[in-house]
Parts: C-alpha cells; structure tokens; sequence
C-alpha cells in the first residue's frame, strides 16, 4: 500500500517537473523570437551612411516686377476741352506735341520753372532764359543766357508759332509748353482724360519718367519670414546680375502702378544697397521691352548655398547634455556640430570624411 501511494506521488513530481520544464522552454523561443523580430526591425529601422562633401541650400521662387517710376507734372496751365491727343504714353524730345487744348498745341520742353505767365516782349526773368533755351535748342534763333524778351526772342517765339501753325503774337501763353527736368522721357497721361475731356489750368495731367526704373520683388506677407535682407537673389536669364533682397518693408510705389493689396514689395538691390535698376539699367530696360511694367521670374536664396562633409538630418543625436552626435559603425558616439542645415542635410564639423555612421528612420533617441 505504501509503495502504491510512494509511486502516485511521483508521478505527480515527474508531470509537474515536465510542465515546467515545457513552459521554459517555451519562454526561450518566444524571447528568441522577439529578439530575431527586434533584430530584423532595427536593420530595417538604420542604415549606413558615408561622410563626403556636399552642398546644401534651399531657394523659394518668386516674381520680381519691373516698373517705370513717374513722377507728376506741373499744371497744365489752361482752361478748356482736349481736342487732340498726340504724343502721351511714349518717349518725346523737346518739341514734341503732347496734346490739343481747344484747338491750340501744348508744347513739351525742358526746364524747371512751369510757365506761369504770358511771356512777351520786355518780360525779363529765368522763365525768358529758359524759353530762350528751349526755343535755340530748335534751332529758330542764337543761343544767349539773356533774360530779357527782346526782339530775337520776339523773332524766335514767332518762328517757332509757325512751325505750330498757330496765329504769330509773338506772345508765349500759360498752356503753350509744359516743362519737365529732362528729355527725352516718357510721358503718360493720367487714363481719366480723353479727347472731349474739359480741364481747368490746375489740372496735372501728365506724369513722366526718365527711365527712372525699379525692381521689386512680389511677395505674400506669409512669405515674407522666409527672407531676410541680403538674401542673394537668381534673375532667370540674367546669371550675371549681383542681385539682392533690399531692406523687408513694404515699398512705396506711385500713384500709376497697379498695387495687389495682399502683396509686399521689397526692392530688390545690388551689392552696395543701391536699387537693381540702377547698376543694371539694360537689363531693366530689356525686361520693360518698351512696357511700362513687366514681370520676371527669381529665385531667392532663403538658405545659402555652403559646401562641406554632410551628414543627413536623420542621423544626427542630441545626449542630455544638448550635444550633437553621429554613431558609427561600430556603434561608437562621435560628437559633431552642426554648421548649417537645409531640410535634409546638415553641413557638420569634429568628423572625417569616410567614416560610415547609422541613418536613422526615426530618430528620437
């Protein structure tokens, strides 16, 4: 009986022991299950990376205008209707007729001083000198800085209301020439007057330009964080222009250009901070081809072009401390700074071109 109960109880020991052993062993591959799985992941998870030179950088495309900058004249000086309109909206010489006003020509010219009065016969002033400028320039008469309306200017004023087919008084009228600081230049006039159209003396328009051109950059307030002053700037088609963004604020424009209220305008300039047009005068007058404004397509360096050994964002660590490092092939931690990054790379230094190090997927360490 004894050796009955003796056998059933160890039976029972064998059955537990072989149990235990049976959930060890199944414990052991399961854990080297999951290590093959964590293995297979960080293979697929890292991969090698070589250190060589590269070059980073990034642009942002954007439309620069180009425009003719105005500038109003003086009051035209006259009373009543345009019965002609001849010589606006283009480039004129001294001479040139602009307009009609009741049948009468209006005159351009060079000077500084409008024509405020009837200039006769024994007026004296620098009005009379600048009359007598114009008029020599003509060649109706000799050249003199006389300021007094004598009989050769009588003479002159009369030749020249001939030329015009004009009644001859000798007498030069207010509305008869209207003044700009220099010629040749480009005249336009203002879109609300036409033939038919009444003015009064003090009415002001025309505007002119002498080729007085500016370039702006066209930008989206949004996208105006993505620049910074200095910025280099890429003209499509024009490599050799030293361009640059101009100081970030909303530039001012006159009152002829057609201004986009949900856009900034930032003058594009050269290397001493002067306006594009200025240094580059053909090239703005190229891009106009005779407008009086055009657009060109840029490319802005938001991020400078820099060369150096790279390394990929990705594979780049930071330790507690905020350092910055690489891990090699080996596993082995190499301490780097980081010099500049785009979006993908990161121009680095404390490292050797050559060396392998991990690329991380994710990389959160």
């Amino acid at each position: 009986m004894k050796s009955r109960v003796m056998k059933k109880y160890f039976l029972r020991f064998l059955a537990v022991v072989s149990i235990i052993i049976l959930l060890m062993l199944a414990f052991l591959a399961g854990k080297s299950t999951v290590s093959s799985v964590q293995s297979s992941e960080t293979e697929k998870s890292a991969t090698l990376w070589t250190v060589k030179n590269e070059s980073i950088g990034s642009s942002i495309r954007l439309q620069a205008s180009v425009k003719s900058h105005y500038t109003t004249s003086n009051a035209i000086g006259v009373d009543g209707l345009i019965t002609s309109i001849d010589n606006v909206n283009s480039f004129v010489l001294p001479g040139d007729i602009l307009v009609s006003v009741n049948l009468r020509p209006v005159v351009v010219a060079q000077g500084d001083i409008p024509l405020f009065r009837s200039l006769k016969d024994g007026d004296t002033g620098k009005d009379v000198v600048q009359l007598r400028k114009f008029l020599c320039s003509l060649g109706h008469g000799k050249c003199s800085t006389n300021d007094v309306y004598d009989s050769a200017l009588y003479s002159m004023v009369k030749k020249w209301q001939k030329k015009l087919g004009i009644e001859q008084t000798g007498i030069v009228e207010p509305g008869d020439i209207v003044y700009v600081p220099s010629l040749p230049a480009r005249v336009v006039m203002d879109s609300k007057y036409a033939i038919g159209a009444n003015i009064s003396a003090q009415d002001q328009i025309f505007s002119y330009s002498n080729n007085d051109l500016q370039m702006l950059l066209t930008v989206k307030e949004e996208q105006l964080s993505l620049l910074e002053t200095g910025n280099k700037i890429h003209i499509d088609n024009f490599d050799d222009v030293d361009a640059y963004v101009g100081e970030l604020e909303k530039s001012h424009t006159s009152s002829a250009d057609e201004v986009e209220e949900e856009n900034m305008y930032v003058n594009i300039v050269d290397i001493q901070g002067k306006g594009i047009c200025e240094s580059y005068n053909d090239v703005c007058v190229e891009i106009l081809n005779g407008a009086d404004s055009s657009r060109v397509l840029v490319s802005v360096e938001n991020i400078p072009e820099q060369k150096g050994l790279a390394v990929p964002v990705m594979a780049i660590n930071t330790d507690a401390r905020g350092q910055t490092y690489v891990v090699d092939e080996s596993g082995k931690n190499i301490f780097v700074s980081v010099v500049a990054s785009d979006s993908s790379l990161s121009i680095v230094e404390g490292i050797d071109e050559g060396i392998k190090i991990y690329l991380y997927e994710d990389n959160n360490e």
